[in-house]
């Protein structure tokens, strides 16, 4: 396998179409990626399944993951150890806007008794001080301007590694996974292989980014490997954009768990509760494709009411 990699140097050309189409694929799907969920607080009037914690966190690391990506960019971008595509900064801005345009609909829609609970607003307080005391720091010129952008990164990726936490945990208390769009995590983990196969052949190229691709050899059009080992192309792969590649990982892994909750764990759940919600909302017999008059219905939704008000008041939504 090492000796093929060593023999079949790719063309330097085939490596910049291929980061290009890797990059605007995730970039496509994740930014993809926040519509399902507001289509879904929309068509249902309410945010009754999506967890506030995870709202309000995701808005905080998107709006440092904003600033670190513009201010890299437009001060660092001819620095080839500061990789940033433009593709990284639209991604954010996008999906800081739609987080906010999500907390908007939090704010107007149905949430019955959800919250913000207090664990995290003592997380967001001490982000809020943690970014405080970098400002103060850089100020004094304790702190490098280039160390203060990457304080920002730091956050984001705090916040991924523990946004996706009181998401689970309500789907797990609630035993359903409804009111949470799965064409999110679809869409999201499908930006997560895609972004990590960018970083596998950028870093086995000898490149940290496109920007850099003029750095490397150009002897006979090739792109030369920096190592011809395996382990040099892991090695730049982790050092390169450690937290673009622990944003990857971790969403995958978080992707993996919210698929199991509701493909198999809640599956049964999840149908039963659709059908409930659409019986209570008037749906009209043609929409359902069901004879809402049949007992046997009646009795399901009397079924339902009673499991639907237990969880309920477990999951502490009216």
């Amino acid at each position: 396998m090492l000796s093929a990699i060593n023999s079949d140097i790719p063309n330097k050309n085939t490596i910049f179409i291929l980061n290009q189409v890797f990059g605007w694929v995730y970039f496509i799907a994740w930014s993809i990626s926040f519509y399902p969920q507001c289509y879904t607080n929309f068509k249902r009037k309410s945010i009754i399944g999506l967890n506030l914690d995870f709202l309000t966190l995701n808005i905080t690391g998107f709006f440092c993951y904003s600033v670190f990506n513009i201010s890299i960019f437009l001060i660092y971008r001819n620095q080839k150890d500061h990789p940033v595509e433009i593709n990284d900064i639209v991604f954010s801005i996008h999906a800081f806007f739609l987080t906010v345009f999500t907390g908007i609909q939090a704010l107007i829609y149905e949430r019955g008794t959800q919250k913000i609970s207090r664990i995290n607003n003592v997380i967001l307080i001490c982000i809020a001080l943690t970014l405080g005391s970098g400002v103060v720091s850089l100020i004094a010129k304790w702190l490098s301007f280039i160390h203060f952008l990457y304080l920002f990164s730091y956050v984001k990726l705090f916040v991924t590694l523990i946004k996706y936490i009181p998401q689970a945990y309500l789907n797990y208390k609630r035993k359903s996974t409804v009111g949470w769009n799965i064409w999110g995590i679809i869409l999201d983990s499908t930006g997560g292989i895609f972004s990590f196969a960018q970083m596998v052949l950028l870093s086995c190229s000898g490149s940290k980014s496109m920007s850099n691709l003029n750095f490397l050899s150009k002897n006979s059009g090739a792109v030369v490997l920096n190592s011809h080992t395996y382990p040099a192309c892991v090695k730049e792969m982790f050092i390169s954009n450690p937290v673009k590649l622990m944003l990857a990982a971790i969403s995958l892994s978080f992707d993996i768990i919210f698929y199991i909750q509701h493909y198999i764990l809640y599956r049964e759940n999840n149908v039963a509760n659709n059908f409930y919600q659409d019986i209570r909302g008037n749906i009209t017999r043609r929409e359902l494709g069901v004879n809402v008059r049949d007992t046997s219905h009646s009795s399901q939704i009397n079924i339902l009411d009673n499991k639907n008000t237990d969880a309920e008041e477990n999951s502490g939504v009216k």
